[in-house]
């Protein structure tokens, strides 16, 4: 998956979960490695769904998604929440799901 996308994906759902304490960079890697770790067949689908998705976006904007505008990028993301394509729904609840599992422990982590 290419880090710039990820990393641009990581700041906007911070926004839309009102997170700001999060290492952005942290959380971006921890994604990423999280994708390479995973079997062959499951890597691959997953960053040849990063790229569809990329590509999707330079179509309609004429832009790569983390040279978008932060309010462009966040209204992204609510649409991406609520379309009812399926391979687009199932990419972005993989990033959350990894976001949200690096940011509780990096915030718990603190703490302790």
């Amino acid at each position: 998956m290419n880090l710039d996308f990820v990393r641009a994906l990581v700041r906007s759902l911070e926004a839309c979960y009102g997170f700001r304490e999060g290492e952005v960079e942290q959380t971006t890697l921890f994604i990423i490695s999280q994708s390479e770790n995973m079997p062959d067949y499951f890597s691959f689908s997953l960053k040849s769904l990063s790229r569809l998705i990329e590509f999707l976006i330079f179509l309609r904007h004429f832009k790569r998604f983390h040279k978008l505008t932060y309010n462009q990028q966040i209204n992204l993301i609510s649409f991406f929440r609520s379309t009812k394509v399926p391979f687009i729904s199932m990419f972005l609840r993989f990033i959350e799901s990894s976001f949200l599992m690096n940011y509780l422990e990096y915030k718990y982590e603190k703490k302790i």
